[in-house]
């Protein structure tokens, strides 16, 4: 069997593993995608295979106005939606089941990518650690899991195509095909996520680098390859992007390329200017200016016009700031393996490009993950690829020799790949976000709701109303146009006023009424912001829901942060809901003890007689709370004291409670979700799902319209 073959061989047991790791989620039968985003994925693939395209103008998302329909880049759906016409008779013709299997597809690609750039890059022994690493990192398998249906693996897909392509280019002698075919993977990476442009400014700085060493060292230099790369890139970028003139340059700047094949006495004028018009554009396109804005640190407000925005970064969770700790968990000895790679890569013979290449693509990365995890996967790319490097040269330094040298490499490498192997069969076990109470509500939501409802909820769940549900969101994961959004919706649950709640719903009567709510700079921008608060989230005729779950409670402090935002200030009042967390529970003959701790100290629930009962643990002593809250039954109770302190606390599970405030128990929140708005005359309870509730919005008052909880005195003590 020669080399190639065995090489062959053992790529093809390294993408089985790739896979399998990555299935587990969808082994135990699981009929829901991971997380938010890929419900939006889903919904856009069930409208191309239904309509052959996505809505010019999508009426489903961010209502009343909706949103743009391609505001998001078209490959991804676009692959849903054609791989489901090609294979979704695996899945029995469900779309949303093979959104889940969908991902073994750049799985598989990414793998075979990674160990061609490997090799590139070192050798075969190269290429197959680097495919083994791209298969088994933890940040890999978590970011391309089955059900995870984003476009992650694509990212990781374009990315490696983009650098094998560049490295084939640039490579003695240069190749003027290859770089043709890297500049074509930009732009198909343009046309799966929008931050392509790092790898653009990656291509073409380390391009006119490797130039300018050579034009240092006096050799000859040779501009059409970068000029082919940036140009095949461009040209079509312009026509997609609707820069026609632009365009119509650009053809004409690739046909006096193409010209000087023939007269070659005129090329190195004709090279000069086609990259000065390439370089013109790329910089009237701001390329330089989104990787300045991207690296920025975040600010608490920004400023537009006069006005003083929240910066949400802080509560996005791919926005979170990276951490050591996180690194090795996620990257484990590709942190180590990296830096030795790197030297390996410097020692080798004829490897200066690659060396360039691969160091700039650290560097950029490195800054990049300061800005979240979410950039840790562009951070991964280089750092996988020089840590196969850093693979292959320790055991060809090890091996080289006798037998046994070759069993302690083998040794060695096993030893190094354990905490791989041990982390990727972490990062292969997921839970859906979306719990079986979300889900029931969602469905009873889409059979139980007129067609043209809007649903109110939380920015995080929007995709899932619009793809499950059925229904209009006000706002979703997509974050267009958001801000006055979120402050109508945080005001709606933060006011301790039924009827300003139903006003930021179905508008404002009057501009007064407006202008209690918040202050608005003055000028034009300050009348814009009025003329949004102002505008109702449901039109008329239209029925409008709101959905409330105990995620959306633990994180009121957000919420009333937003809701009580002052444009001219600058700041909001955050008002809490402490979730409490199980710590562990006790089981006595006459009661049961739950302890759970929360952010201002440790609360025990004592369960008896179908009874709770809470109280704030201080050291050994127990100080009553003001009362407890829980459901039984059907019916939901609240046992209160007079003589308590702190607030009340919420029973949902022996997994679940939550502290609530004194300070919060007027807030509409609470009114709701806790009390089931008992007392309320436009917010209707109609449907309960322990976990998540659903309102019906009425725009008149009404009478009797939820049953009051049933209050009564706590009059129990433990013994």
């Amino acid at each position: 069997m020669s080399e190639n073959q065995k090489a062959i061989i053992l790529l093809i047991v390294i993408i089985g593993i790739s896979v399998v790791v990555r299935a587990d989620y969808v082994l135990e039968d699981s009929n829901r995608l991971l997380r938010y985003d890929p419900y939006y994925y889903y919904r856009m693939a069930g409208t191309i295979v239904e309509e052959e395209h996505r809505p010019e103008w999508d009426y489903m998302a961010s209502w009343p106005t909706g949103q743009p329909g391609n505001k998001h880049p078209p490959l991804f759906p676009y692959f849903l939606a054609y791989s489901f016409r090609l294979f979704g008779w695996v899945t029995n013709h469900n779309l949303l089941s093979w959104c889940s299997y969908s991902i073994v597809i750049p799985v598989i690609l990414f793998v075979i990518l990674a160990f061609l750039v490997g090799k590139e890059f070192s050798n075969t022994k190269g290429g197959l650690f680097c495919a083994l690493l791209f298969g088994l990192t933890a940040y890999s398998v978590t970011r391309t899991l089955m059900g995870f249906a984003d476009t992650d693996g694509f990212i990781l897909v374009f990315s490696l195509l983009s650098t094998y392509l560049w490295v084939k280019a640039f490579s003695d002698p240069w190749k003027s095909t290859y770089a043709v075919l890297a500049g074509v993977s930009l732009f198909l990476f343009e046309l799966t996520w929008v931050g392509y442009w790092h790898l653009l400014l990656l291509l073409g700085g380390a391009s006119f680098i490797v130039i300018l060493i050579k034009f240092l060292k006096k050799e000859p230099v040779n501009l059409i390859p970068v000029s082919l790369l940036l140009l095949s890139f461009a040209l079509p970028h312009s026509l997609y992007s609707h820069f026609f003139i632009e365009g119509a340059i650009l053809g004409v700047a690739a046909l006096l390329l193409l010209a000087t094949f023939k007269y070659p006495g005129r090329q190195r004028v004709v090279i000069l200017g086609v990259l000065s018009v390439l370089l013109i554009i790329l910089y009237r396109e701001e390329f330089l200016s989104r990787a300045a804005g991207s690296l920025s640190l975040s600010q608490p407000v920004s400023e537009t016009r006069g006005a003083l925005y929240p910066n949400i970064g802080p509560f996005i969770s791919q926005r979170q700031p990276v951490t050591l700790e996180y690194l090795l968990e996620y990257f484990t000895v590709g942190l180590f393996l990296a830096p030795v790679g790197l030297y390996v890569l410097l020692k080798q013979k004829n490897s200066l490009n690659r060396f360039l290449f691969i160091s700039l693509y650290l560097a950029g990365a490195i800054l990049m993950s300061l800005s979240g995890v979410r950039f840790l996967l562009i951070l991964m790319i280089p750092v996988l690829i020089v840590s196969g490097v850093a693979l292959s040269g320790i055991w060809d330094f090890i091996a080289k020799g006798s037998p046994g040298r070759k069993l302690v490499a083998v040794c060695l490498m096993v030893a190094l790949m354990v905490p791989v192997c041990v982390t990727a069969r972490g990062a292969g076990t997921a839970a859906s976000e979306m719990s079986d109470d979300w889900w029931d509500a969602l469905l009873w939501i889409r059979e139980n709701t007129p067609t043209g409802s809007v649903v109110i909820s939380d920015w995080e769940y929007g995709y899932w109303i619009e793809s499950i549900a059925e229904r209009r969101s006000v706002m979703n994961g997509g974050h267009y146009d958001i801000y006055w959004r979120l402050l109508k919706f945080g005001t709606i649950l933060n006011t301790n006023t039924e009827k300003i709640a139903v006003q930021e719903v179905y508008g404002f009567d009057s501009v007064d009424e407006a202008r209690r709510v918040r202050p608005y700079p003055p000028g034009e921008k300050g009348l814009e912001l009025l003329e949004a608060e102002m505008g109702p989230f449901a039109v008329e005729g239209q029925d409008a829901y709101l959905v409330l779950d105990s995620r959306t409670a633990m994180l009121f402090d957000v919420v009333s942060y937003l809701g009580t935002w002052d444009y001219v200030t600058g700041e909001g009042e955050a008002t809490y809901l402490y979730g409490a967390f199980p710590v562990g529970t006790v089981l006595r003959p006459q009661v049961t003890e739950h302890l759970y701790s929360t952010a201002v100290g440790n609360i025990m629930i004592f369960e008896t007689q179908g009874e709770y009962h809470s109280y704030i643990l201080e050291g050994q002593s127990l100080v009553s709370t003001q009362g407890t809250v829980y459901a039984a039954n059907g019916t939901t109770y609240f046992l209160t004291r007079v003589n308590g302190t702190l607030g009340v606390v919420w029973f949902g599970s022996d997994s679940l409670a939550i502290l609530i405030p004194s300070d919060a128990m007027d807030t509409m929140m609470v009114q709701l979700f806790f009390f089931n708005g008992g007392g309320l005359h436009y917010f209707e309870e109609v449907a309960d799902f322990g976990t998540v509730k659903v309102f019906k919005i009425h725009r008149t008052p009404q009478e009797n319209l939820n049953s009051p909880v049933e209050e009564r005195a706590d009059e129990w003590q433990p013994s």
